[in-house]
């Protein structure tokens, strides 16, 4: 995070103003993990992952990341299946 502030085109899911640090993270839908990311990066995100659940019924390519991560459960070309665990903790909850 820098002290620019901007908007991503993604959601941030949570449980409201209660942080979710400590509780399983679930992949949405089945998938490939594309990133596995668990080492120091420039990201802004710190540790994430990325899964691609291919195309929907229009073509449009559904991915999504997971990011902030303490712990990651899955590596890159892993497939899962939706409501598998892919990260087990958030690192800091807040804007991006």
């Amino acid at each position: 995070c820098s002290s620019d502030l901007s908007f991503h085109k993604g959601i941030d899911i949570s449980e409201g103003f209660v942080p979710v640090y400590g509780k399983p993270i679930y992949a949405a839908s089945d998938g490939v993990v594309v990133s596995a990311i668990n080492y120091a990066n420039t990201s802004g995100y710190g540790y994430y992952v990325v899964i691609d659940h291919g195309y929907d019924e229009n073509g449009v390519k559904i991915t999504t990341l997971y990011a902030h991560c303490s712990e990651i459960l899955v590596r890159a070309g892993q497939t899962v299946v939706g409501g598998e665990t892919v990260r087990s903790e958030e690192r800091r909850v807040g804007k991006e």
